[in-house]
């Protein structure tokens, strides 16, 4: 009963910030803090109280963070509300711009580019390592691939947001052809990598739907806006890219299915196994190993920034905390181990003990207000109330979940999208998506 109060706690917290059910909270609160707290109702956690002490900070602070932003910033905008600012703002031509938008062709063709160019990477097996130590991403591949690639989906995963949620400013066949043409581009891409890692190792067998899921969750990101949703599901039309769609998505069920028979292996059991492995940190995070992982990278503040330093010659950790852990410093030549959370990851950087707590709650207070900020800039957006870039508050709803289950993997997306953002608003910045047809 306790495990279900602070799940219901963390996650009632977690789904005021969200504003669409595709944009990555939903997902976020089902499948990892489901997973964290049924490890802790399990007994799989060795540390069951310390796991819900520094859960039930971090969601503390995101709660109090939810309580001041409207008193000390600006109030949180709601969607419904958007005909009575409309109708403040339509002396204002920028605030309110008419439906005389359409994609700029450049955009359209360097999907394609971009797309040709990732699975040149895949088919020839460029940059790729064998040796994983003191490379720049913990050991998958060399610089060129690994920038690249990183940077080529980060761009066109703002691209793809950035239309989508000015959609109704946009022509609709134009729009039309970017969703059914060149928006699932990217994650065919993702598919064809998904077989070849499934050709290795089994439990990989889901990551052939993720794609589908990925590629859903973009399609229906402004239209399953949780005040929208009865609108939508009651003025459903079945059309033919809809009817595509879930074949697409049926197929690669299929295919998994089938793959992982070969294996011998219940998808049922193999899902299971998934869910219940997000929180596999705290079946191997004793005492001891905590102290471990203190002594090595306490006070380490640059944690999150690994890839910048890779980038000059220098490195903020040997190996991440999960890697860490399951080779115990040794000279380790492959990459892996358990995700370590962000309210555990503060807790060792910050030497343990009430500073530990202290910057786990003012860590989930940042978020809370990051979270809010970038809300209504997206929000304001799907309205049709700004056409400015918002390039940073995309960026927020992408990495959050990331930052919190994931900190290290949290560093290479914001690496990537730094050097995105240098290169589209400090020297191209007429890479922006859209502009006026008359």
């Amino acid at each position: 009963m306790t495990d279900l109060f602070f799940f219901i706690f963390c996650a009632v917290v977690a789904l005021s910030f969200s504003f669409s059910v595709v944009d990555g909270i939903p997902y976020f609160v089902v499948v990892w803090l489901g997973s964290i707290f049924l490890g802790i109702n399990t007994g799989l956690a060795i540390m069951p109280e310390f796991v819900r002490t520094v859960w039930f900070i971090y969601f503390l602070g995101m709660l109090v963070g939810r309580i001041l932003y409207p008193i000390l910033f600006e109030p949180v905008f709601h969607l419904s509300n958007a005909k009575n600012i409309l109708i403040e703002h339509n002396s204002s031509i920028e605030s309110t711009p008419s439906k005389t938008f359409f994609i700029k062709q450049n955009i359209l063709t360097m999907f394609v580019v971009l797309f040709m160019v990732n699975l040149a990477f895949l088919f020839t097996g460029f940059g790729k390592n064998t040796d994983y130590t003191g490379v720049l991403n913990a050991g998958s591949k060399s610089l060129i691939p690994y920038v690249t690639e990183g940077v080529s989906k980060s761009l066109l995963t703002f691209w793809a947001l950035s239309i989508i949620t000015f959609n109704k400013a946009i022509a609709g066949r134009g729009y039309t052809k970017f969703l059914n043409l060149y928006l699932p581009l990217p994650e065919l891409s993702s598919i064809i990598n998904s077989l070849k890692y499934i050709t290795y190792i089994f439990i990989y067998g889901t990551k052939l739907v993720v794609p589908v899921f990925s590629y859903m969750s973009f399609r229906f990101y402004v239209l399953l806006v949780w005040c929208d949703i009865r609108k939508y599901f009651r003025t459903l039309k079945i059309n033919i890219s809809l009817l595509i769609l879930l074949a697409a998505f049926l197929v690669a069920v299929v295919i998994s299915y089938s793959l992982l028979l070969s294996f011998d292996v219940s998808i049922f059991d193999l899902l299971f196994f998934k869910f219940i492995n997000r929180s596999d940190l705290y079946s191997v995070l004793s005492p001891e190993n905590l102290d471990r992982l203190t002594s090595v990278y306490q006070g380490n503040i640059l944690y999150f920034f690994h890839p910048f330093l890779r980038l000059i010659g220098s490195q903020a950790y040997e190996m991440p905390m999960g890697t860490f852990l399951i080779s115990m410093g040794s000279n380790l030549k492959d990459i892996g181990g358990p995700n370590t959370h962000l309210p555990v990851t503060l807790f060792v950087i910050a030497n343990q003990g009430i500073i530990g707590y202290v910057s786990i709650f003012m860590a989930a207070l940042l978020c809370a207000f990051a979270l809010l900020r970038s809300r209504n800039k997206i929000l304001k957006r799907i309205a049709c109330l700004d056409s400015r870039p918002i390039f940073w508050s995309f960026f927020s709803f992408i990495a959050f979940p990331i930052l919190v289950v994931e900190p290290s993997a949290f560093g290479h997306l914001l690496f990537f999208n730094c050097i995105l953002y240098f290169i589209v608003f400090r020297f191209k910045p007429s890479l922006l998506q859209v502009i006026k047809t008359r």
